[in-house]
């Protein structure tokens, strides 16, 4: 398309991905129907992966598209993951230690 190849994916997926995850942490209003608080809670997580995965892949892609060659590709990536693995560590602890 016009916006690029990932552009779309990440624009769709932004809307069911927000609402299933709001759905998932919803109190479901009818604590009797055992039957039908499952399905709810089951579509909602389906719904949730398949959007969360329709996001994460096409982000994952995006450094090849930033780059031509091979190893500035998995430099970025290196840096991106390292990024990504101490800011986790780093929020899990501040939010054990409040």
């Amino acid at each position: 398309t016009s916006m690029g190849r990932r552009r779309p994916w990440l624009l769709i997926a932004a809307l069911p991905f927000s609402l299933s995850f709001i759905g998932l942490w919803q109190a479901f209003p009818d604590n009797e129907n055992q039957a039908l608080k499952f399905a709810y809670y089951l579509i909602c997580l389906l719904v949730f992966n398949s959007a969360a995965n329709s996001i994460a892949v096409p982000y994952s892609a995006l450094t090849t598209d930033l780059v031509a060659d091979y190893d500035q590709a998995t430099e970025l990536t290196k840096i991106r993951m390292v990024f990504n693995i101490v800011l986790g560590v780093v929020g899990s602890f501040v939010s054990v230690n409040r």
